[in-house]
């Protein structure tokens, strides 16, 4: 019951992901994100195009996308999950991320997928979880510090499989011939989000990237 729970759960993640909030909001001002700015439709670019409190609202929106079929998952997998388990609830996030990067909704066509893809980190406890909220944290410090999204993020995504090794390291009941899958999808996770990215790296090296309000 619970595996065939978890085959149909990915089904309603993507559309769940695909929903695209910050289009949604700008639509509802009058404006087409598309044609704004970079023509993203994350909150990034929503914040230069309504403000930042348009922003925070879609990110949460966005990270709400990649947490809750994250969390719907883990109630139907065991305590101690077994591979197959882990395949099936990555499986849920890998959906999210997708239906927000490629939006069935959008003519497959959408934002970068860092907020859903938090969601997706945050919403996998115990595993990802801390390590997403450090990877967070350290997003944060960036930002403050440096004052581009862009460059937040991917050092976030880079740190992130950094990070989740160290932590199974760390904890004695866990072990890496049994979570070796999270180890494994968390570098793709940040090869995506960097890959995501290429524009804003050339922007960033060439120094025309645009910097947070």
């Amino acid at each position: 019951m619970a595996t065939a729970i978890l085959l149909t759960l990915p089904i309603f993640s993507y559309l769940l992901g695909s929903v695209p909030f910050g289009f949604l909001i700008a639509k509802s001002r009058g404006i087409d994100l598309r044609t704004v700015g970079s023509g993203n439709i994350g909150a990034t670019n929503l914040g230069r195009a309504l403000g930042g409190k348009w922003a925070k609202i879609c990110f949460l929106l966005d990270l709400l996308k990649g947490a809750l079929p994250m969390i719907a998952a883990g109630l139907v997998v065991s305590g101690e999950p077994e591979q197959s388990e882990l395949w099936l609830w990555l499986l849920c996030g890998a959906a999210a991320i997708a239906g927000h990067i490629f939006p069935i909704y959008l003519k497959f066509k959408g934002g970068k997928g860092v907020a859903t893809g938090l969601g997706v980190v945050l919403g996998l406890w115990p595993y990802y979880t801390i390590c997403g909220i450090i990877c967070f944290i350290i997003w944060i410090i960036c930002l403050y510090t440096w004052k581009y999204v862009s460059l937040g993020s991917i050092i976030g995504a880079a740190m992130f499989p950094v990070i989740l090794s160290l932590e199974i390291a760390i904890v004695e009941s866990w072990s890496f011939s049994d979570l070796w899958p999270l180890i494994a999808a968390a570098g793709v996770l940040a090869i995506l989000v960097i890959y995501r990215h290429k524009k804003n790296i050339t922007k960033l090296i060439n120094g025309t990237e645009q910097k947070a309000l």
